[in-house]
């Protein structure tokens, strides 16, 4: 596979250009940030197969719970959920999963 540079959101959410990127529920808007990965990974939008990076958008707490138990069966290997909400206030919650080492490179 070809290396590039990512910036913007993928890079702050430490992805690794894993070939399959699960995006779950994600907001209209999101695509723009998606069409930096055209060509470079597969773009899933459904709990199905192996998990290695899943980014996941909820408003409620129900749906953080359905996602993360529908999500966390799949993940591989040591796992890390990470949570980042905009400006502090009650909104939509985008939840990053992924697999692997922290801060590794590969």
């Amino acid at each position: 596979m070809t290396h590039f540079i990512l910036a913007g959101i993928f890079k702050k959410l430490n992805y690794k250009v894993q070939p399959v990127l699960h995006v779950l529920q994600a907001p209209e808007s999101f695509n723009n940030q998606l069409s930096v990965l055209e060509g470079k990974a597969n773009i899933e939008r459904h709990v199905i197969g192996e998990i290695h990076f899943a980014i996941g958008f909820v408003q409620l707490t129900d749906k953080l719970d359905q996602m993360v138990h529908a999500v966390a069966p799949k993940l591989l290997g040591e796992s890390y959920l990470l949570d980042h909400l905009s400006g502090g206030h009650i909104g939509k919650l985008c939840l990053t999963f992924y697999s692997g080492q922290m801060g590794s490179h590969g």
